[in-house]
């Protein structure tokens, strides 16, 4: 009936507002440095709000500053389901992995984050910096030419950078014993960078 109908319109309005108003005080509650009261009040936001996802990213906030990694990596992962908030939740992801030291773990959510945001300097620096920790010289190149062509890094220091990658990736292919990927690739390092003696005597070898 319409009787009825009001009714729950009223309940509906009466619930959204208090989930607003918990939503206002934990965001309070986190910039006064009171971490577990802002989880408190972004929980109980997200029991009331149809959508919550400014509550999952207060909780998740909440609940990494209060030291519940366990919560916030909760929390980070509905963000990361939500396709609104996909890019946030890998993100907070990656961060959490490379706080642990799970760099393998790191990597993926890396690689994730840079195809959500290619154009995102810091994920492409955390990438970067993965794959030559991981010793994976060509993704790392490539990772190196996107910063470049992105503006992120001025070319004449991906200039530099690319060609030490080429030389790492040369001795690492004379390791795996492909001479002819080694001679390729030190003959690049050259071309990049023509200051670089080690590159001249590896592509002269």
């Amino acid at each position: 009936t319409g009787d009825e109908t009001a009714i729950h319109r009223f309940f509906g309005r009466s619930r959204t507002r208090r989930g607003l108003e918990a939503l206002t005080n934990g965001m309070i509650a986190l910039a006064e440095n009171d971490p577990r009261k802002a989880l408190a009040k972004a929980e109980r936001a997200g029991r009331m709000l149809d959508r919550p996802e400014l509550a999952n990213i207060l909780a998740a906030q909440a609940a990494r500053q209060a030291g519940q990694q366990d919560r916030a990596e909760t929390y980070y992962k509905a963000l990361a389901r939500n396709p609104k908030t996909q890019a946030l939740g890998v993100r907070g992801l990656l961060e959490q992995a490379q706080e642990k030291g799970d760099d393998a773990r790191a990597l993926k959510l890396a690689e994730r984050a840079f195809a959500l945001r290619p154009r995102d300097g810091e994920i492409m620096s955390r990438l970067f910096d993965l794959q030559t920790g991981s010793e994976d010289w060509a993704s790392a190149r490539r990772t190196l030419a996107a910063e470049v062509r992105t503006g992120a890094l001025p070319r004449e220091v991906g200039a530099r950078r690319d060609a030490v990658l080429a030389l790492a990736e040369s001795r690492a292919a004379l390791e795996a014993g492909d001479e002819s990927r080694a001679r390729d690739a030190a003959l690049e390092a050259q071309k990049r960078s023509p200051a670089l003696a080690p590159a001249a005597v590896a592509a002269a070898a």
